[in-house]
């Protein structure tokens, strides 16, 4: 039997065979990948590049969209200010502008006139991007250098200026193109591309700072460019034709010897519907065909090398792609750390507003003060305190304590003294602003002076201790809240009416209690306690109102009562307050009153001395001018030879039966006076003046009498009325002095009524010398 032999080769076959097929499946893997590698590159790279742009577009749309937040923040400020002229909407523009990315900010007015914020003006009526806002749109246009700018080309973004539903301007923002290239990312496609943007029409806008095509700058055209570099030239109408119909595409052109791809895609800002841009990525075929050679060299080594490359390439990009989102977070967290600091400020625009850095304690300003501190105050708040009062400084120092340990909001009201040595009461709010890690880093204190409502608060208080401890057995008290009309207490019963609620109207307790009120005073009473007018009154600053005035009490005669009236304003609130305080006078009053009329009597007769009379009568004629109304001088004939024959007693007598008969003839609201000696005046109110015959005569008659055979008592009479005959007191004496001589020279005991017979009488006639029982 023969015994079978190995075969010694069989495993180096196999030893070699397989690694062979293995090399071979490998190179061929190799050529294949090669082969369909050189295929499809081109292909996946006019991906990569439209990928890296959407990504590029989307990172453009996010920093275009927070410039214009920072715009609509600053508009929404310039609307909210008080005070809307030119130069203080340049010199706030000029505050901000270095804390935003912005070459200029200019306001635009309806009539194109514009205001940068360097106190240049210029007109943009006919700027695109003005109309555009105009309409109530945010805008964008490109500039290039020279039309504006003599070595920059410009964008320009703009946002309406709106107050309610009107646009009153617009607000543009210049941001030099040169800004806009360290958003673009100049090394695509492993670091050997790079991108631009340009528009429609072809002119670029903006570069990356890496750029092959250095020929070709921002304002320059790409589509006269590319005419020159394309060796296809249909391609350029092709990309035209991408570009008016905003399609997104790709192209070859050779540039300086080097063969590029370029893929683009439009760019879209949300909101800007008339901008029209493209973002164009650009790579080298150099870098593609390096890529397949690199291919082909394949090998496990070859490979693993450039898979190690490969992974070093994707962590450098990865790194470098961190620092950059750093870099752009780092910026966007900036942009809003401004924008809440603008927003922190329009809530209180209000206020002034103080920016605090708690690292260094020092407080910045921007606006001038009376309190006349400098811009820029270190070692806050300890260098402020002897600013302050003594029983002010512990609660400041609590209020800034509370802030920098991160409490939400604080205030403090201080007694301050200003740059005139005044003390003044000082209302601040603070807010603090966190950075990412939620710690406070800056503090925005606004603050105002409330020394007017200090004051209202002061007299609240003193208000509410007197009525705590006024009585009310004499007085009655009302709280009344005027702007709301609710009575909100009475206090007392005195003279409370049985048929008034609680639920009354301010008005209809005043006309519920003008019924008890003493008809000559009821007009006052009713003009003075008006809810309208009381509220007008406290806005014309008129805090307290008196009235003394009678009531009536049900056939007891009237009572005399002082109503005392004081506003305030709520120290919280804008509500208008009245205290109304009602006391019975009655006594103080009667007794006043009794002073009064002694002083204003004749002592002998009883009748109003000269000065009380003329002032009386002079008042009735300026306030009740519509009636008719008669002056009377009556004069005792003779009464020299009565005082003579009979004797001073019984010349007094005399006069007090004239004054006591006078009184029988008259109604009791007409007026005597004695102007002394032996005249006496007559005042008949509302009295009419065809009457005035009969009157004078049965005065005459009534005053005569007859004293013994040879002694008789009568008088001599002048007339006239009011105001046919004079509209003063003064006139109207003269021509009832006229008169009466006229009487006594047709032989006395008679009267006379005046007519311009008997002279002319104006402002300017003395009285004539009088010889009362002579003639």
């Amino acid at each position: 039997m023969t015994k079978a032999k190995s075969n010694p080769n069989s495993g180096l076959f196999f030893a070699i065979f397989i690694p062979v097929i293995i090399i071979v499946v490998v190179i061929g893997v190799l050529l294949y990948g090669e082969y369909i590698a050189h295929g499809n590159l081109y292909n996946q790279t006019r991906h990569v590049l439209r990928d890296s742009a959407s990504e590029q577009v989307r990172t453009l749309n996010s920093i275009v969209a927070s410039q214009y937040r920072t715009l609509d923040v600053i508009a929404t400020s310039i609307v909210v200010r008080q005070d809307e002229t030119s130069e203080s909407v340049v010199s706030y523009l000029n505050s901000v502008v270095g804390k935003t990315m912005f070459f200029h900010l200019v306001m635009d007015y309806p009539d194109g006139s514009a205001y940068l914020n360097n106190g240049e003006k210029t007109n943009v009526k006919d700027r695109l991007y003005f109309q555009n806002s105009m309409k109530g749109n945010r805008s964008l246009e490109f500039i290039s250098a020279g039309r504006i700018a003599a070595n920059d080309s410009l964008l320009i973004l703009s946002v309406p200026v709106e107050r309610g539903s009107e646009v009153v301007g617009v607000l543009h923002g210049s941001l030099k193109t040169e800004r806009m290239a360290p958003l673009l990312i100049s090394e695509v496609y492993g670091t050997r591309g790079y991108s631009y943007i340009c528009r429609d029409d072809g002119v670029l806008v903006c570069s990356a700072e890496k750029q092959v095509d250095s020929e070709i700058k921002a304002g320059h055209n790409l589509f006269d460019y590319l005419d020159n570099a394309m060796q296809d030239p249909g391609m350029i109408a092709t990309l035209r034709e991408d570009f008016a119909n905003n399609r997104a595409g790709s192209i070859e052109y050779v540039v300086t010897g080097n063969r590029c791809i370029a893929a683009y895609i439009p760019v879209t800002i949300p909101g800007i519907e008339q901008t029209r841009w493209f973002l164009v990525n650009v790579v080298k075929s150099s870098v593609i065909d390096s890529e397949v050679a690199s291919i082909s060299r394949g090998n496990v080594y070859v490979m693993a090398v450039a898979m190690f490359l490969i992974g070093c390439i994707i962590v450098f990009l990865i790194a470098r792609e961190r620092r950059y989102s750093r870099k752009l977070t780092e910026e966007l967290e900036e942009i809003e750390f401004r924008e809440q600091q603008y927003h922190v400020a329009l809530q209180q625009s209000e206020m002034k507003v103080l920016r605090y850095d708690i690292a260094s304690r020092t407080l910045y300003r921007d606006t001038e003060d009376e309190f006349a501190q400098p811009n820029v105050i270190e070692n806050v708040p300890d260098s402020v305190l002897n600013m302050l009062s003594e029983e002010s400084r512990e609660p400041y120092l609590e209020f800034f304590a509370k802030l920098c340990a991160g409490e939400p909001h604080a205030t403090v009201t201080s007694l301050t003294r200003d740059a005139k040595g005044r003390w003044r009461w000082v209302y601040s709010k603070g807010t603090p602003l966190f950075d990412k890690n939620g710690k406070p880093v800056q503090l925005i204190v606004s603050y105002c002076d409330v020394t007017d409502k200090r004051e209202k608060e002061i007299i609240y208080e003193k208000w509410k201790n007197e009525l705590a401890s006024m009585p009310t057995n004499k007085a009655i008290v009302f709280e009344c809240n005027l702007t709301r009309d609710i009575t909100e207490s009475v206090e007392g019963d005195y003279l409370r009416p049985l048929n008034e609620t609680a639920s009354a109207k301010f008005d209809e307790r005043t006309q519920i209690r003008s019924v008890m009120v003493d008809p000559d005073d009821r007009a006052a009473f009713l003009s003075l306690v008006n809810r309208k007018w009381l509220i007008g009154s406290f806005y014309d600053g008129k805090y307290t109102h008196s009235l003394e005035y009678r009531i009536n009490r049900d056939g007891k005669g009237h009572r005399w009562v002082r109503m005392d009236i004081q506003l305030v304003q709520y120290p919280d609130i804008d509500d208008i307050k009245a205290y109304i305080v009602v006391n019975d006078i009655d006594e103080e009053k009667r007794s006043e009153i009794a002073l009064q009329s002694r002083a204003e009597l004749d002592v002998m007769t009883g009748a109003l001395n000269r000065a009380a009379f003329e002032k009386k009568v002079s008042e009735i004629l300026e306030n009740d001018w519509k009636r008719t109304h008669a002056l009377v001088l009556v004069d005792v004939d003779n009464f020299k030879r009565i005082n003579d024959v009979l004797g001073h007693q019984a010349g007094d007598r005399v006069l007090l039966s004239v004054v006591s008969k006078l009184r029988s003839l008259l109604r009791e609201h007409d007026l005597i006076g004695r102007l002394g000696g032996d005249e006496f005046m007559v005042f008949m109110r509302d009295f009419a003046g065809d009457q005035i015959e009969d009157k004078a005569e049965s005065i005459c008659r009534r005053l005569f009498e007859t004293l013994n055979s040879e002694i008789d008592v009568s008088v001599s009479l002048g007339a006239a009325i009011f105001p046919n005959d004079g509209n003063t007191f003064d006139l109207l004496y003269k021509c009832v002095d006229l008169a009466m001589y006229h009487a006594k020279e047709q032989g006395r005991n008679g009267f006379a009524i005046y007519n311009t017979l008997m002279g002319k009488i104006d402002g300017d006639k003395s009285d004539e010398n009088k010889d009362d029982d002579n003639k």
